[in-house]
């Protein structure tokens, strides 16, 4: 927990000022018992009436400024844990955001999402227990013990004979609960797993009708985290009854004795009075300390989960000082011998791939499934470093540039339409500096304008989560007019055109394909979408197969005229010829 200590660091002030007022009111609350032994002993024993009245004003003055001093700590408790827990989960995103693939596969999303929000919020109320008990219950259990001790040392034996076996409670239910929160953690992360599966893959589960079967792995898993709550819950649950059972004996005790220490007139009635209170306070102070041991165990198995993200370093290679001025005559892309190996993977996803694009051409990449495509869209967009080899983008190599200059310069449409709730302008926009010209445009190009306008509320029309209140043809145009928005120098369309009829399809390639002011990556697996490309690589294993022009590849690669052949497209198909006119 102390590795996470520095999101405390801008709250010195609360930090110091809440425990104090703290203190101030458990100095009050000591008080009171005090009071409570004189207005016995001096005022109600000698029927005084007027001294009655001021010990009474007193200890309602004592009162109302330790209510005061408890707001005040209240109010500085919560500026720190909900300050801290705030910067906690702005530094916890952004280091998710700068992992690759690689460490996004290995926790996995919904691990990360409870990271991100139970965890910290575990340790958000930490936080406000340390400012608002963690001084307070201590002192009013050493200071209770004194003030009992003054009154009656021989009394306060049992109480120093209490404390030593009330800490080795504590300290065996602390030991049995620790790994028992992280197993719950654990438990949890594999329930909003399925959750998140059965939500997003709810068509499948219901045209499948594996809905009985689904609801039996999440019962399976809901009683797994069940059973290991249960066991934590019973064994933290023995707290309290442990607790107030030793503390109930030690009071036993000292009102036994207490009653010889009256008769011999060893102490007064407000003597006996007082030392009863400063007993309960210490045991109430102690079962304070006890929740307090729950609270912080819960808090140190977030701590761990939390620091855990924190000490992984990313997959992606950062540079101290990245390059910010690009080389205007070198090839827009180039690979230069990459090979890549999925973490796991014994065999390569990519194998010495190498070609340059230059500016105005179109690159074509086809090639069965698994053959790698999308990985080297995957190594283009940094979500993974390449094995070996390098990539460059304008002659600097991509692990050197500044990602924020590489990004302003490239558009990704990927294979999966990604959109989100809003409107159908953000979604285009994703709050990059475009004004409303630029969104159209692309809309325009993207063949998207004509359904957009056909809504109600137009390019403002709201979108579900996901843009579920959209086609899967219209999502994909969303995708690629996001992609084009702003007239990147380098768009990539991993085949994000699949559900797009060919009328469609054919008049978006046309608007944004082929241009002079930019190159473009089209992967697909219609060759009919990529055969205008002045290069076509295709893939088989990982390894290029062939490259050159649709007509090269017609006579040369094997592989691409029979993926051609199954498509009925030939060099004499009609269907070729329509789309040329």
């Amino acid at each position: 927990m102390f590795k996470l200590s520095r999101f405390l660091k801008d709250y010195k002030k609360q930090l110091f000022l809440g425990p104090f007022f703290k203190l101030c009111e458990a100095i009050l609350e000591l008080m009171l018992p005090f009071l409570m032994k004189k207005l016995i002993d001096n005022g109600i024993s000698t029927g005084d009436t007027a001294y009655i009245l001021r010990m009474g004003a007193l200890m309602l003055l004592t009162t109302v400024l330790g209510l005061l001093c408890a707001l005040i700590c209240q109010y500085y408790a919560s500026i720190a844990s909900q300050g801290s827990g705030t910067a906690l989960r702005n530094a916890l995103f952004r280091k998710i955001q700068s992992f690759s693939g690689k460490e996004m596969d290995r926790f996995g999303s919904a691990s990360l999402l409870n990271r991100l929000t139970n965890d910290t919020v575990q340790l958000q109320y930490a936080v406000a227990m340390l400012i608002r008990l963690v001084i307070r219950a201590p002192f009013l259990c050493i200071g209770g013990l004194v003030m009992a001790m003054i009154i009656n040392l021989k009394l306060s034996l049992i109480i120093l004979a209490v404390i030593p076996i009330f800490i080795i409670v504590l300290a065996l239910i602390m030991k049995s609960c620790i790994p028992l929160f992280k197993l719950m953690q654990k438990r949890l992360d594999r329930l909003a797993v399925l959750l998140r599966e059965n939500l997003s893959g709810v068509r499948v589960v219901r045209s499948f009708a594996r809905n009985s079967q689904e609801r039996r792995k999440y019962s399976d898993a809901s009683e797994e985290w069940q059973k290991t709550a249960l066991i934590t819950g019973r064994i933290s649950g023995l707290m309290n009854p442990l607790t107030n059972l030793i503390l109930n004996i030690a009071m036993l005790a000292v009102l036994g004795l207490g009653v010889n220490e009256i008769s011999e007139g060893g102490m007064s009635k407000g003597d006996i009075v007082a030392y009863i209170n400063y007993l309960t306070t210490i045991l109430l102070a102690l079962i304070v300390v006890a929740n307090l041991v729950v609270t912080f165990t819960r808090a140190a198995a977030s701590a761990q989960r939390v620091n855990e993200i924190f000490e992984t370093e990313p997959g992606l290679a950062v540079c101290d000082q990245p390059v910010v001025q690009t080389i205007s005559s070198a090839p827009i892309v180039s690979f230069e011998n990459v090979t890549f190996y999925y973490p796991g993977s014994a065999s390569p996803a990519l194998r010495n791939i190498s070609f340059a694009l230059k500016r105005g051409q179109t690159l074509g990449i086809i090639g069965g499934t698994g053959s790698g495509k999308s990985t080297v869209v995957k190594l283009l967009a940094r979500l993974h470093e390449p094995t070996e080899g390098k990539i460059f983008f304008k002659g600097i190599e991509l692990k050197e540039l500044s990602p924020e200059i590489f990004h302003a310069q490239t558009g990704f449409a990927f294979q999966k339409a990604q959109l989100f709730s809003g409107s159908i302008y953000d979604n285009i926009k994703l709050n990059r500096a475009l004004n409303e010209a630029d969104v159209r445009r692309a809309a325009q190009d993207a063949q998207a304008e004509e359904f957009i306008l056909r809504k109600e509320k137009g390019y403002e029309a709201v979108l579900e989560q996901g843009g579920a209140n959209l086609s899967g043809g219209q999502k994909q145009r969303l995708n690629i007019a996001r992609a084009i928005a702003g007239n990147p120098e380098l768009i990539v369309l991993d085949d994000s055109s699949s559900a797009l009829d060919y009328a469609t399809d054919l008049k978006m390639r046309r608007a944004v394909l082929n241009r002079p002011d930019r190159a473009a990556i089209v992967i697909s697996q219609r060759p009919a979408a990529i055969k205008d490309a002045q290069l076509i690589i295709v893939l088989d294993n990982g390894g290029i197969a062939g490259a050159g022009t649709h007509a090269q590849l017609i006579k040369d690669c094997p592989l691409y005229a029979e993926i051609c052949r199954l498509q009925g497209i030939t060099p004499e198909n009609k269907e070729e010829k329509n789309e040329k006119a």
